[in-house]
């Protein structure tokens, strides 16, 4: 009997794809079924899907047209037959003792949702993120501390993590094929209401690659408030009274990076249509909930006011003023 199914949605990854497999196949923890989906890549990706399949037969390659990350992991789920559900991105790889921490982690505590960190590396050089900052002990935490995940950017990624493959099948839990963004987090989340607790694994077994400038999150995106917006009402129902504030502080710095982002030099957008969906976001009311529920601590009225205009020219010009008032005072300091 398969106990752990690993889907690895598979599109044009051939510059990884080896790393990647042969990170999986190296696992301590031998009990697993590699399912990779080859989601209509055009380069060899399939080809070389087909050749590790030949010569392992843990491994099933499954060639579908191009649908996109979510509908690849969905047609992983149907064809798994593992007892737990582990997924892994074709541009990233994995430590050996992976696999066998999160299945130990289940068995222990079979009613949570069990995270391990992540490793991100970018030019050589990693970055490493524990779950509730744990170093050396197991955590766990309620649900309604799921904030705390959330602030450390761990909950926004499926393949750190280990699904019974039961809570899936009997809720129908899939990924939402229909975005391009948050569908990791609205696989979470679906997923989140079924267990008691939150346990993090003091170990980052997840190497995150952030070099592949083909990556979605690397993408120019100048809707990609709508993403966010998306999102936060997904998260919103799990974040806990106490803390709304930094929820809501969070969510004030996203829009204002949003912002930026739409003035980036790849964004073909003529001025006036830039300046035009900015005022649109200033104007929304998630971004006035946020502003009202503590981003406005410590503002000038006078900057807290232009927020309230929705008007981004005024609120931009007020933003420089503040930069060069602060620039001479520390000129002068």
């Amino acid at each position: 009997m398969i106990e752990v199914s690993v889907i690895v949605p598979v599109y044009n990854a051939s510059d990884y794809l080896r790393r990647c497999i042969n990170s999986i196949l190296e696992q301590t923890f031998k009990n697993f079924e590699l399912i990779l989906i080859d989601d209509g890549s055009m380069d060899d990706s399939g080809e070389i899907c087909d050749e590790f399949a030949a010569i392992d037969h843990r491994i099933r390659v499954i060639h579908q047209r191009n649908l996109g990350v979510s509908a690849a992991r969905n047609q992983g789920l149907n064809y798994a037959q593992g007892t737990y559900i582990m997924f892994c991105d074709a541009d990233d790889w994995v430590r050996e003792d992976w696999i066998i921490n999160l299945v130990c982690g289940i068995k222990k505590f079979p009613g949570s949702w069990v995270i391990c960190g992540i490793e991100y590396i970018e030019n050589g050089i990693p970055m490493r993120i524990e779950p509730f900052g744990c170093k050396d002990d197991v955590i766990q935490k309620g649900i309604h501390d799921y904030y705390l995940i959330y602030e450390e950017k761990l909950d926004g990624y499926c393949f750190n993590k280990i699904y019974r493959m039961d809570i899936i099948q009997t809720n129908r839990i899939r990924f939402h094929s229909g975005i391009t963004f948050g569908e990791d987090i609205a696989f979470n989340l679906s997923y989140l209401k079924y267990v008691d607790n939150i346990v993090g694994l003091p170990k980052c077994l997840y190497c995150y690659n952030a070099d592949n400038l083909e990556s979605a999150t690397r993408k120019f995106d100048a809707y990609r408030f709508e993403n966010h917006r998306y999102v936060y009402h997904l998260r919103k129902p799990f974040i806990a009274p106490y803390y709304r504030k930094a929820f809501s502080n969070g969510f004030y710095d996203i829009c204002m990076w949003d912002i930026e982002c739409i003035f980036d030099k790849k964004n073909v957008w003529k001025f006036r249509k830039k300046i035009k969906y900015s005022n649109y976001i200033l104007r929304t009311s998630e971004f006035r909930e946020c502003v009202k529920m503590g981003a406005s601590d410590g503002m000038n009225r006078w900057y807290l006011a232009a927020l309230h205009t929705g008007n981004y020219l005024l609120v931009k010009f007020l933003e420089n003023i503040r930069m060069l008032l602060n620039k001479t005072a520390r000129k002068k300091g």
